[in-house]
């Protein structure tokens, strides 16, 4: 009996050691992939919070002082903060619905293409402007919005005759943010439509056929089975999309229009990088303070679909 008890004991310990050894080659696997993350993520985040409550300028390290909420309250009281946080809520909602409403077309469209081969050349079409570097599509945007011989005034004004004049899409207060929305819906339409085809892919097609077998219209379907089962995607795709209140995009495709585009991530990095004295703690301070109203609004969202399910 000892002896069955011995061997049973030893058993155990060497599992416990195989184990411990795999988790240790587990976390050998994981170290350097973890290191880039503390280095580029954590690191930098602590940094930069703690830089928040700081005079510090990159010029000048040396005179460093600890000021507390200073840098919070002149974010507050900044008009280029305040019109920038307008502006990319604007932009938000300039975005958002546009961007969610065209990739559930397409995806209601691609999911119902049956040919194998041509599910997937479609999936890769409009995949294919999310793998483009950001500055070829810059580049090939600011082309097409040219008044004078751009695609989009050439389809427009010349093809269709739906306007009379040559827009400035790129030159004019009022148009440079909407031309660069939706040239950041048209990036990143492939990404979305992956999203919802994968909801769409989930849902149980016994309930359509069961509900086609009760009279309802393919609208009907669409309204009462797909659209209520894809709002957990819905909730992943508008918290994906909070980093476009951020958005710095339309001072790199139109920086000639001025300080009626700065966003307050455009407006941070120009205090931290370009402007005077490189006042990086007055900077981070406009980060957070932008963080904090987007987490504000993921809250609500997260709000608004758990009570909407519940």
């Amino acid at each position: 009996m000892a002896n069955v008890i011995g061997t049973h004991q030893r058993t155990l310990v060497r599992r416990r050691v195989r184990i411990r050894g795999e988790h240790l080659v587990g976390y050998a696997f994981i170290a350097p992939l973890l290191a880039m993350f503390v280095a580029y993520h954590v690191y930098p985040i602590i940094r930069s919070f703690t830089m928040s409550f700081t005079d510090f300028k990159y010029l000048h390290p040396q005179g460093t002082h600890f000021i507390g909420l200073a840098n919070y309250q002149e974010a507050v009281q900044s008009p280029y903060v305040q019109h920038g946080l307008l502006l990319g809520i604007e932009y938000m909602v300039i975005y958002v619905p546009l961007a969610m409403i065209l990739a559930l077309i397409i995806a209601l469209a691609l999911d119902r293409v049956s040919h194998h081969f041509l599910a997937g050349a479609y999936r890769t079409i409009y995949y294919l402007p999310v793998i483009m570097p950001g500055a070829v599509v810059y580049v090939l945007w600011k082309w097409m919005y040219i008044p004078s011989f751009g695609l989009v005034n050439y389809v427009l004004v010349d093809t269709l005759h739906l306007l009379t004049i040559r827009p400035q899409w790129l030159g004019s207060p009022d148009l440079a943010l909407p031309s660069v929305a939706f040239m950041e819906v048209w990036r990143f339409l492939g990404y979305n439509v992956l999203l919802l085809l994968v909801g769409l892919g989930s849902i149980n097609r016994e309930l359509y056929e069961a509900a086609r077998i009760d009279g309802a219209s393919e609208l009907q379907l669409t309204w009462h089975i797909t659209l209520p089962l894809l709002k957990p995607i819905f909730l992943v795709m508008m918290v994906l999309k909070m980093s476009v209140f951020a958005v710095v995009e339309p001072m790199l495709i139109a920086p000639g229009v001025g300080e009626s585009t700065w966003t307050w991530g455009w407006y941070a990095y120009d205090q931290a990088f370009l402007e005077g004295n490189l006042r990086m703690g007055y900077a981070s301070a406009i980060g957070y303070l932008g963080a904090l109203i987007m987490s504000v609004f993921v809250y609500f969202q997260y709000r608004f679909f758990r009570h909407d399910r519940a």
